[in-house]
């Protein structure tokens, strides 16, 4: 599996991302999901997090076997173009525009999103100094205002 056994696709790119892999689609198949990387490659995921996306749904594909997951749209299963590649894995930046502007959280990026994980996995004495900081700060603003 990958180093997080999951793949977590952020809604402000259109693309398919997972910090630097570049997946061209996703494919489930038999209860299992798989990342359909530029040059192949497949990697297989515990479970795809599409979070924040509008997904366009083909009926009929419940009963099916297979179905590939691309860029907010589930699709039936066939084997991906050169042409459906590029367009799955070439950045919108109007897309990326609207996505920002409704979802600021997610604006960072993957920087953002890989310093919460840092700090998820750092240092304990780092995590206790960075609540403390943040406690004093809500302490402060609350004495100085607390209406």
């Amino acid at each position: 599996y990958h180093r997080h056994n999951f793949a977590n696709a952020y809604p402000c790119k259109k693309e398919f991302r997972d910090g630097e892999d570049l997946f061209s689609a996703f494919r489930w198949k038999d209860g299992k999901i798989f990342g359909l990387e530029i040059n192949g490659y497949s990697q297989e995921y515990l479970f795809l997090h599409i979070q924040k996306r509008a997904m366009k749904f083909t009926p009929g594909l419940e009963n099916e076997d297979s179905f590939l997951v691309v860029p907010n749209e589930f699709m039936q299963d066939h084997e991906l173009t050169e042409e459906e590649i590029t367009t799955f894995t070439t950045p919108d930046k109007e897309y990326e525009k609207i996505m920002g502007a409704k979802y600021p959280a997610f604006r960072g990026g993957y920087k953002l999103m890989e310093r919460l994980r840092d700090f998820m996995h750092g240092d304990n004495m780092y995590k206790i100094i960075f609540l403390k900081r943040v406690i004093n700060k809500i302490l402060r603003r609350r004495l100085s205002n607390p209406y």
